[in-house]
């Protein structure tokens, strides 16, 4: 008994020495398969992704959709930790019709020194 108590112990202590943070929804592959230049509007976008992290109107009537994903991890005991990002960027034109979008992502470490 003294010794699962122990283990116990050790095993809660572990984990709560590691934090993960996510902000934003992660980005769907299978919706982003669906888009189509000239075809998807922005009522559809948004059902497939849900609200953008940020919106852009400009002059011009154009509207820009942001959404952008990160999910980091940090080893309270070592420093270390991870970070993952991905992000989707859809500009539509007045008709509210896609008019082009960029995908971007990637991971990064970090190390304490």
């Amino acid at each position: 008994m003294r010794h699962s108590r122990f283990l116990i112990a050790a095993l809660m202590l572990g984990l709560s020495a590691c934090a993960t943070v996510e902000t934003g929804h992660a980005i769907d592959p299978a919706a982003q398969a669906r888009l189509k230049v000239g075809v998807t509007t922005i009522e559809e976008a948004k059902a497939w992704f849900g609200e953008p992290s940020q919106v852009r109107r400009h002059s011009n009537g154009e509207v820009g959709l942001i959404y952008v994903h990160v999910k980091s991890r940090i080893n309270g005991f070592t420093g270390n930790g991870d970070s993952g990002s991905e992000g989707l960027a859809m500009e539509f034109g007045p008709d509210g019709k896609l008019e082009r979008f960029q995908t971007t992502s990637g991971p990064t470490s970090v190390r304490a020194r």
